[in-house]
């Protein structure tokens, strides 16, 4: 059955959208581009598929094909050249006809270019872009349109109204140890046989997984001194004494949320920026806490970067840099949080704290972070509207999340609920 379509100008949530959409019709047809190292987009198959729904997987690496099933179905292995592949998917797409397409953030190579074909298609399918939720655990961020700069959910939001938020069921949380098989399993398959699979395979990562799994085997060797350095910190944290405290959040250099919606400095450049800031404009008995993000393979020496400049700067004794560390102790003790566009800076908002956000954030907006300049935030900053922030909490998750995760219990519950979405 050929799908029904709708006008040339159509609502995506509110937002005004040009060109045609594949609307419902009898038979919906699913495109699954990359999506996390786990077995989420082998359930999410299975799920749509038990909705009627038919499901095509493009794989472009051998990682891709280890997590899927014929039971989710059909595979179709992807191995043009980089230089071909936008004449090719814009083949595939006319022949094919997805009235939905889903995939795993929009920075890759393969997503960036099939969007980029797709919106310009004469009939649009529809694009569920998803992501770790801006609210966390339990969420998986579902974006129409795209994400950083490219998200609508700015455009959409509206404070005077609201909205009811859904509630997220129980969750057994993956444990570390079984995401990093999974992520090593992954990455492995395209080690010993991408070559052969796709030797034109364009990698979205920064570093090469080998380097990437070498930086994680000397971060848990160094972990007993990470342990004893930072349980030394948190203390200093604690027994701050009224003085003003501030956190900035490093984010992962290899995220494209720097990389593309980072406001045009990578992350040592914002990083720079806010010590010589902090150094010019903050009071002299301020801390500011540098904490890694969890994820950060170790590869970026953060710890000498950081102390060379603090000793440059002549702040070492007021800068703090920690590898480790409970985010809600940090958030607990701090008048002032610093972001480039991590959802920790939306954490901070919903519990009242001041925010600054240095690139592209969804969650940038009147009433939720504080206006002006890095310079001012130190000593004059905006707390968030506790009111906005309650309804902005409540919009996101009712318009923009499905509950689940891409690992643990929360994985099925993700692809049955992501499914019951796209097949609505």
């Amino acid at each position: 059955m050929q799908p029904l379509h709708v006008k040339t100008e159509f609502l995506v949530d509110g937002f005004m959208i040009e060109g045609k959409i594949a609307s419902f019709s009898e038979e919906t047809r699913v495109l699954l581009l990359q999506g996390p190292s786990s077995l989420f987009f082998k359930e999410l198959g299975i799920a749509l598929r038990a909705r009627g729904a038919s499901v095509t997987r493009l794989g472009f690496c051998p990682g891709d094909r280890l997590y899927w099933s014929r039971r989710a179905g059909r595979f179709i292995r992807c191995a043009v050249a980089k230089d071909a592949f936008c004449k090719w998917i814009e083949q595939f797409l006319s022949t094919e006809r997805p009235t939905d397409i889903v995939m795993l953030g929009d920075g890759r190579f393969y997503h960036r270019e099939t969007l980029a074909v797709a919106k310009r298609l004469p009939v649009r399918p529809r694009f569920h872009i998803i992501e770790h939720g801006l609210i966390r655990p339990g969420w998986i961020l579902v974006e129409p349109n795209g994400m950083g700069s490219a998200s609508i959910i700015p455009r959409t939001f509206r404070p005077s109204e609201q909205h009811e938020a859904p509630i997220a069921p129980a969750m057994v949380p993956s444990t570390f140890l079984r995401y990093a098989a999974l992520d090593v399993a992954y990455h492995t398959a395209g080690m010993m046989f991408g070559r052969c699979y796709n030797r034109h395979y364009v990698r979205h990562s920064i570093d090469p997984p080998h380097r990437e799994y070498a930086g994680w085997v000397r971060k848990l060797l160094l972990r007993p001194r990470s342990l004893l350095g930072s349980t030394r910190d948190l203390r200093r944290i604690e027994d701050a004494d009224g003085r003003p405290v501030f956190l900035f959040p490093l984010q992962l250099e290899s995220d494209f949320q720097i990389r593309d919606h980072g406001g045009g400095l990578n992350l040592r450049e914002h990083l720079d920026r806010v010590l010589r800031s902090f150094a010019r404009q903050a009071p002299k008995d301020a801390l500011l806490i540098v904490k890694r993000h969890p994820l950060d393979s170790g590869l970026t020496p953060w710890q000498q970067i950081i102390s060379s400049a603090c000793l440059s700067l002549g702040i070492e004794d007021r800068v703090i840099y920690l590898e480790r560390g409970v985010l809600q102790r940090l958030l607990d003790v701090s008048q002032g949080v610093i972001t480039i566009n991590s959802s920790v800076g939306l954490q901070a908002i919903l519990r009242g704290i001041p925010c600054l956000t240095l690139g592209s954030a969804v969650f940038d907006l009147p009433g939720l972070t504080s206006p002006g300049s890095i310079d001012r935030f130190w000593r004059k900053r905006t707390p968030p509207d506790p009111v906005i922030a309650s309804r902005f909490h409540d919009f996101v998750l009712a318009r923009y999340h499905v509950p689940g995760a891409f690992n643990g219990s929360g994985l099925r519950i993700g692809a049955a609920t992501l499914a019951e979405r796209i097949c609505a």
